[in-house]
């Protein structure tokens, strides 16, 4: 079923704006195909030449039925879903999106965090019921914010959390056992 084109399989039945995206930009001479969810994975892959797995996984099986396979693409920062020893023992690059959604997801996680110290949901019913009191939650200026992690979504979300006022501390996956028992108020880059 070739019809001279690189093959590129999306392997995930989801994220529409970005696939959008890819085939708006996709070059003439390749074609985009989208994962047939009834199948089994490793039976749509013995053309394709790209593989994008987006957040779906991407099995080492699936790697060895794509013979044809050239590079995995992820568009997306992670990429912990991908079998990276067998496409290195295959000579397939992989390549991902580092940062691409940092911020978007720092600001989500700062959402959640307002929402959990503000008592979102008993709020909004407080104020559906038309009922007047004092507001629920807390105050998050002066409290402390522990970051895991301070890759590029961590130092977003400890610079959002500062710009509320909050002491973050932070440590990443470079931070030694003492780290976690010394580390005062400083946000640790």
């Amino acid at each position: 079923m070739s019809t001279g084109k690189t093959q590129v399989l999306w392997t995930f039945d989801g994220w529409e704006l970005v696939r959008n995206l890819i085939i708006e930009r996709l070059p003439e001479w390749a074609e985009l195909r989208i994962v047939d969810s009834t199948k089994r994975l490793q039976d749509q892959v013995a053309d394709t030449e790209v593989i994008i797995p987006t957040t779906g996984p991407l099995p080492a099986e699936v790697v060895a039925a794509a013979p044809k396979l050239k590079l995995i693409l992820q568009p997306a920062a992670g990429y912990s879903n991908i079998p990276l020893e067998a496409a290195k023992a295959r000579g397939i690059p992989v390549c991902n999106a580092p940062g691409v959604n940092a911020r978007a997801v720092a600001e989500a996680t700062i959402m959640v965090l307002l929402m959990l110290a503000r008592r979102a949901p008993e709020n909004q019913a407080v104020f559906q019921a038309g009922k007047v009191g004092g507001p629920l939650g807390v105050q998050l200026e002066g409290r402390t914010l522990g970051v895991i992690g301070m890759g590029a979504i961590g130092q977003q979300v400890a610079e959002l959390g500062e710009a509320l006022g909050m002491k973050c501390l932070g440590l990443d996956s470079k931070s030694s056992r003492q780290d976690w028992r010394t580390c005062s108020g400083q946000l640790m880059l």
